[in-house]
């Protein structure tokens, strides 16, 4: 890390991973070309994995199945641009990891009805018809995270 002292403990990393909804995540296509597309996210602790939604074809899942080593930043969506020092105040992750399309069906289904929960909780009586009518056609993703490195900027 380019400044020691912005580096954040494993706990405060945990606390970004436990609260987000939102990452970048980037990819390799098959010619070594980057790639980094907008995913909702959310963190299973105990799996110490982070899962996403997706279309099962695409650019995103062909870059995923020739190179399965992803990387997501992830914000708090705090950020605070401090006019009068030139800076911005943010606190953020990079996660690293190799990701897969998950294939068994109880359990795209247990992560959609997880995501649902995160991304809308007081929609609570259209989310089985939602799951529903998206299941056949979604897919979801696990990312197994090897690496996790977190920062912030908080300057007095």
């Amino acid at each position: 890390m380019a400044i020691p002292n912005r580096k954040l403990s494993e706990e405060q990393a945990q606390d970004i991973l436990r609260n987000c909804h939102y990452g970048v995540l980037s990819t390799v296509d098959e010619h070594g070309n980057p790639y980094g597309v907008g995913i909702n996210c959310f963190y299973m602790e105990k799996e110490h994995a982070l899962y996403f939604h997706t279309k099962k074809i695409g650019k995103k899942m062909n870059n995923i199945k020739n190179h399965p080593i992803v990387s997501v930043f992830i914000t708090d969506g705090m950020e605070k641009i401090v006019q009068e020092r030139f800076t911005t105040h943010y606190q953020s992750i990079i996660v690293e990891g190799s990701a897969e399309l998950i294939d068994n069906i109880d359990e795209i289904e247990a992560k959609l009805r997880i995501l649902c929960q995160r991304l809308c909780p007081d929609a609570v009586e259209r989310r089985e018809e939602v799951i529903a009518k998206f299941l056949p056609v979604v897919g979801i993703c696990k990312i197994s995270i090897k690496n996790i490195t977190a920062k912030a900027n908080r300057d007095a």
